[in-house]
């Protein structure tokens, strides 16, 4: 018995997601300001690449309490493109543990009373080189969590969410810089206005801060 490997043949970009294409905002060196929760400092290496490589800065502001209620936060970190946009990196290794699907899928929704589309990103830190990732547990927790997203997307027509598998930090950071681009680009509105948050502060503001409290 014999086993052969045949190599198939390159996917060409789409153009819903052209991950090969360098990102627009990186070919203008366009400054881009997001909102993240504070798990993106758990990955300090994922943070100076977005900010030395590709000019994005974070201001980092504290979960929803709607996340908190799930647990896990240091598993995951929640990244605001837009007013409609969310982007959630959420690490492969807690697919591995028991109805770890139950969590991340009410995540999701609980993301969705704020967003119209979320993007998830499950990141393999060690690679796929190094460690068989999917494991017997991981694969399905992934099957019930695409599941529950095509029955959440069966009875929402609003709500769009998208799932990636990337490996190792430098295609993570490259995906956030390319998802924040492709959403600049599709928007209807001035990519210039779109661009001007000169009114964000790293401090919160007093509403948010007597919420918090």
């Amino acid at each position: 018995m014999t086993f052969k490997t045949i190599l198939s043949a390159p996917i060409a970009p789409t153009t819903e997601h052209k991950h090969s294409q360098p990102p627009l905002l990186l070919e203008l060196q366009v400054p881009v300001v997001l909102l993240t929760t504070e798990g993106l400092s758990n990955t300090p290496e994922l943070l100076q690449m977005l900010e030395s490589r590709y000019n994005i800065t974070v201001l980092e502001r504290s979960y929803a309490q709607s996340l908190q209620m799930f647990g896990g936060t240091h598993r995951y970190t929640v990244i605001t493109i837009d007013e409609c946009t969310a982007l959630i990196i959420q690490e492969m290794e807690e697919l591995a543990m028991e109805k770890a699907s139950d969590s991340i899928v009410l995540r999701l929704m609980a993301l969705s009373l704020q967003y119209s589309c979320c993007w998830l990103l499950l990141c393999v830190n060690k690679g796929l080189g190094s460690e068989y990732p999917f494991t017997r547990e991981v694969f399905n927790n992934l099957v019930l969590i695409y599941s529950a997203i095509v029955l959440f997307g069966l009875k929402s027509e609003d709500l769009d969410i998208k799932v990636v598998i990337t490996t190792g930090v430098a295609d993570t950071a490259q995906l956030v810089c390319q998802i924040a681009s492709d959403t600049l680009t599709s928007s209807k509105r001035d990519p210039l206005t779109r661009l001007d948050r000169s009114w964000l502060s790293v401090a919160p503001s007093e509403v948010r801060a007597c919420t918090t409290n």
